[in-house]
């Protein structure tokens, strides 16, 4: 961590504190505006939320790997834009990690993200942990 001041701020890409000046580096980022409106999700869903899988069948549960991102298909050229905005998290399921809207899963029990985020933060979903 940079910067003299002290002061943290938690990181819109992750769940780490950073200083200010690692802060303006992140904005200038060319995906901050989408993690920017990740945050202010009204659905949001947390790394770590145990979640029930409302779009397969016996609705299984799993647990939420990856903070709420706007979806591709919402960007010009997606299926979706311009008319519809969704988010996606990557949840583990039993077949394995998948990815789903926010509103195709609800949380049924909160996680602790700040003791999952190191964890699968820094790996690529394929790897093993």
């Amino acid at each position: 961590m940079g910067g003299s001041e002290g002061a943290l701020i938690m990181s819109m890409f992750n769940h780490e504190m950073i200083c200010m000046e690692c802060k303006e580096k992140e904005k200038q980022r060319p995906d901050y505006a989408a993690a920017e409106a990740t945050d202010d999700c009204p659905d949001r869903v947390k790394i770590g939320d145990l979640v029930q899988i409302r779009v397969v069948v016996d609705d299984p549960v799993g647990l939420v790997l990856t903070a709420p991102e706007l979806s591709p298909d919402c960007f010009p050229g997606g299926e979706a834009y311009p008319n519809e905005t969704y988010y996606t998290v990557v949840v583990l399921t039993p077949w394995g990690p998948e990815a789903f809207a926010t509103d195709e899963i609800e949380v049924i029990a909160p996680g602790v993200e700040s003791n999952l985020s190191g964890i699968f933060w820094d790996r690529p979903l394929d790897r093993p942990l």
